[in-house]
Parts: structure tokens; sequence; C-alpha cells
């Protein structure tokens, strides 16, 4: 079957309508949107002969159908992979790195002590440990805390901390620093500011993308399944569920994704960047909103 868009002609005046299947839509966009439905399955899978409309269609069907036919399995940690690539990256980037500490159970490597002794709680089921400070007897589970703990008992350690120049407030870590100064004494733009709850936002149009995250107002709506969004930029995003359209793509093991951001995330776990700290017990994190879930278990 061969879609032809050339009988379309845009009209304001009326609905556009499906020829294969009598559904009208409002624009022209929506109803080049809808044909995707409508595409030859020219995509088959090798394996069983299903066939699909996209590539990527067919290399998820492999995955969650056929995984365990081709597999590979981690001899370090029994892990199963669908590719020897896959594999390869993950023994490279999880047990061959030069970590710090390895698990004597699994292999999987570690940058710190607290990273590991987690692992070991939370995998093997290890025995809780606690740290207790003999000079006041504040017992610590993380080893990290534990011992920045005991260097606030240290005289030498306390002439080393850093201080904000503007309140002259000490911190022992230069990342606890910075937070400090960009939360209490950067200047806010004057420009831009939410009135409900007094945040600076860097234009008009970001400020109206914010305000409605108070109002609940969701103007933009997909005419394919009606979800709404409170933002253009939600909206062009979420059509790209329907054209299974996934245009960024990581070169190390060829996963796609929707958003330039969400790849860059996932690059991180190939490369081992964490550059989110946690203030509290230093551990690093790939992005905001893990670091967001550590502190959330920390408090609960």
């Amino acid at each position: 079957m061969t879609l032809k868009l050339q009988n379309y002609i845009p009209n304001e005046d009326v609905d556009f309508k499906c020829e294969t299947c009598g559904k009208t839509w409002k624009t022209y966009a929506r109803l080049r949107m809808h044909l995707y439905i409508h595409r030859e399955k020219n995509y088959s899978c090798e394996i069983c002969g299903k066939e699909y409309q996209s590539q990527q269609m067919v290399a998820y069907h492999k995955k969650m159908t056929h995984l365990n036919e081709f597999s590979c399995k981690c001899s370090f940690c029994g892990k199963i992979y669908g590719h020897m690539k896959l594999l390869n990256i993950h023994i490279n980037t999880v047990h061959l790195k030069n970590f710090n500490f390895h698990c004597e159970e699994c292999g999987q490597g570690f940058y710190s002590k607290t990273g590991l002794h987690k692992h070991d709680i939370t995998k093997h089921k290890g025995k809780v440990i606690e740290y207790t400070c003999e000079i006041c007897k504040k017992p610590y589970k993380d080893y990290t805390c534990f011992k920045e703990h005991i260097q606030s008992h240290d005289p030498k350690f306390k002439q080393n901390e850093l201080e904000c120049h503007k309140c002259h407030k000490t911190f022992s870590r230069r990342t606890a620093l910075r937070a400090h100064i960009s939360q209490k004494h950067m200047k806010k733009l004057e420009a831009h500011i939410c009135d409900i709850c007094g945040k600076s936002i860097a234009t008009q149009t970001s400020l109206n993308n914010h305000i409605r995250s108070h109002t609940g107002e969701k103007p933009y709506n997909c005419d394919i399944c009606e979800k709404k969004f409170a933002s253009k930029p939600l909206l062009r995003i979420h059509f790209r569920i329907h054209t299974k359209e996934k245009p960024f793509v990581c070169q190390i093991c060829n996963k796609r994704f929707t958003q330039k951001g969400t790849l860059n995330i996932h690059m991180r776990y190939h490369s081992g960047e964490r550059p989110y700290d946690c203030l509290i017990c230093s551990k690093k994190f790939i992005s905001k909103s893990v670091l967001k879930n550590h502190r959330c278990k920390n408090i609960t």
C-alpha cells in the first residue's frame, strides 16, 4: 500500500479525511501524523518472520521475544544480554574498569567502600554495619558520612574548611560551598519571577510554562490520543510515541532515544561520568532525578 499525500490540500474550512480508515482530522499536519499507522510493514524479524513498520520496532521485538534464545551471559554476575557487543560493553564498564573496590561475590566494581557496602546489603543480603563515633557516640550506617563526621572533630580539618565570602559560613567540600552560593547569594532575575513561588525564570515563555505547573493547565492536546500537555515542546516529544521516531542514537550500543537529554544521561553509563553529588554522603549520580530519589530514600 502506498500512502499518497498530494490529494490532501490544506484548507482551514474543512476536515482532513484519511482515505484508508475514514477518520477525520482538524489539521493537515495531524493527518500526516496519523498516516504513519497505515504504512507498509517492510521490516521483518529474521528469526520468526513477523513484520513491523520500522527497524526499531523489529529490534524491540527481538529483545522482548527472542532474548533467551540468543543470549550472552556475563561470567561475572550472570546478567544476560541479547548481543555480544552489549555484553562486552557491560563487562568493560562494570567489571574491568579501574574501580577501587570489587565485590567478592559477583565481581562488580565500585569507586567507594560505601558503594560496595550498599551493594553487598541490597544484592547479597550482607549484614548492616553500623559505624559509631568514639568521641560523641553518634551512630552512622554510611561509611562516608561517618568518615566526614570523624573529621569534624579534628582541628586540622577545620582549618581547611571553605568559607563563603558573603556570609562567612564554612563548608567542608567545594561542591557544598558552590551549592550554598548559588541558592543563597546569586542575584535573581528581576524580569521573569513567578508570583506563586517566587522562582526566577529566564524567559517569559519559560515562565508561562512554569506557571502551568502550579495551575495544572494543559492547553496543548494530542489529536491522536487526546493526551494534554502544558507546553508545545512536551507535545512535540510526545508525538514521537505515535511516529516511533527516535532520532538520537548512542554511538556505542546503537540504542535510540526520543530526547537528546535522555541520550546524554544514557552515555554516562558508558563513560562512568557521575556529575551530580549528594551533599550528605558524597555519592555521585548520573542525573538529577536519580540524585533526588537517593535523597528521598535517605530522608525516609
